[in-house]
């Protein structure tokens, strides 16, 4: 079973880094990207 997790960040090359680590591990899923916990939570 895979971790599902939110990236979250308002820098856009910040939430790029982050994505392209967290799709190298095998237990974590990217649900979704957003600017702001605001928006995450919408």
């Amino acid at each position: 079973m895979k971790i599902r997790c939110l990236i979250i960040d308002d820098e856009p090359i910040a939430r790029d880094v982050l994505r392209e680590h967290i799709s190298k591990l095998d237990d974590f899923e990217i649900a979704g990207e957003h600017e702001n916990a605001l928006e995450a939570l919408s």
